[in-house]
């Protein structure tokens, strides 16, 4: 059986005497040096020595759908938040994409992913319905304890038969006992799993039933729990809010040559309008981060350059110095005008929806890579993308579970 579980046992590759070996996860120690592909698991917390292009998945640790990016070095963003980190890697996140060289600094129980599975494992703290149950029978126990000793003593002082009055006082302290109570009080609760069970509610836990009861408000987690963990494309739109089918054309082309790792987001403007772009050319581009929240793709078409910025809509306002009227002439982006646009973003997050910002400039013929540098004085349709992330079911009248929230 063991030779079995070895066989089967996740490897990582690492360089041991000058040499990549591959080798079970659970014989690797602090120090190790293990080169990391896209589809490998990070076998232990670590630092980042080298990395080119590496998105980690760590939903496990985080909750986060969305990849994060790490980069090598010594400064780390994101460290108010240990798994936030973007210079280290860890124990049960995978690679989503590009490689790196990891150096191990802590295995096992010492691992974020260990601290997580000790707390699983703690016995969780008694609930009301609990201490409710333990206070009933103390007080049972104590009645009982008082009723058994004035039967004994009435008896006695009768002179009734000892051996009779103390086989009563057994049976009465059976009939009392607080075990008797925890019976009934299992049939009730297992009776109103029954009745949630007709309203599709799963009950694990028996006790869960009084908490539930006795909830004032509740707090729960969305994502993929109430929604369906989709995200569609609702509608294009410029600043004013009304429709834009250049906005559209700029975020398709933006996310089918982006080269990075493809977010939700993209797989959504992909698949909701396909068209040709046999006439569009990719000449460079500047990948997303997190810190910038945007990404840049320069393109060619029909003769002209045109860098494509899509990213957080505020962002790409405030680096936005001209905007494209209904006809498609250019104009100044004055205070007023950036006011309303504000305005158009502030009501579609009090709608719950999720919006997206697409900007360009043109670029002389001869620009021939883009960099960061180039993400100003842009031209903004301000095209606020506004994606849904869950639409009712047929027949339901609820309304739809919506987030709040800017990319």
């Amino acid at each position: 059986m063991e030779a079995l579980r070895r066989s089967v046992a996740v490897q990582a590759t690492v360089r041991r005497d000058g040499k990549n070996v591959s080798l079970p996860i659970d014989r690797l120690v602090p120090g190790d040096i293990v080169e990391l592909i896209a589809g490998d698991l990070v076998p232990a917390d670590s630092r980042l020595l080298e990395s080119r292009d590496l998105f980690v998945n760590q939903s496990l640790l985080t909750g986060e759908p969305y990849p994060a990016e790490k980069l090598a070095g010594d400064a780390a963003t994101g460290a108010e938040n240990p798994a936030g980190a973007s210079n280290a890697v860890f124990a049960g996140t995978s690679v989503i994409s590009g490689t790196a060289t990891i150096v191990i600094c802590r295995t096992g129980g010492k691992t974020a992913l260990g601290n997580l599975a000790t707390s699983l494992a703690e016995k969780p703290p008694a609930t009301a319905f609990a201490l409710g149950i333990h206070r009933f029978g103390m007080l049972i126990m104590r009645f009982t304890v008082l009723m058994v000793l004035f039967v004994l003593v009435v008896n006695i002082s009768f002179h009734r038969p000892l051996l009779e009055s103390l086989m009563f006082r057994a049976g009465a302290r059976r009939r009392a006992d607080a075990r008797t109570a925890a019976d009934d009080r299992d049939v009730t609760l297992a009776r109103a799993a029954m009745e949630l069970s007709k309203r599709k509610v799963i009950v694990k836990r028996l006790s869960a039933i009084h908490d539930l009861g006795a909830m004032n408000v509740l707090c729960t987690d969305k994502t993929g729990t109430l929604t369906e963990a989709t995200i569609k494309l609702v509608r294009a739109i410029d600043g004013r809010g009304a429709e834009s089918q250049r906005a559209y054309t700029y975020a398709y082309v933006n996310s089918q040559f982006e080269s990075g790792m493809k977010s939700p987001l993209d797989d959504a403007i992909l698949a909701a309008h396909p068209f040709d772009m046999k006439d569009w050319k990719k000449i460079d581009e500047v990948p997303f981060d997190f810190e910038r929240r945007r990404i840049s793709v320069l393109v060619e078409h029909e003769a002209k350059r045109r860098l494509i910025v899509k990213g957080a809509p505020e962002d790409l306002l405030r680096l936005s110095g001209r905007y494209e009227d209904a006809s498609g002439a250019e104009q100044p982006l004055d205070a007023e005008t950036r006011k309303a646009f504000e305005a158009t973003l502030d009501a579609l997050g009090a709608q719950g929806f999720r919006a997206l910002g697409i900007a360009t400039h043109l670029e002389d013929e001869s620009h021939a890579t883009a960099a960061i540098s180039d993400e100003n004085d842009l031209v903004s349709p301000v095209s606020p993308f506004s994606l849904i992330l869950r639409k009712p079911a047929p027949g339901r009248r609820s309304r739809p579970w919506r987030l709040r929230a800017f990319p």
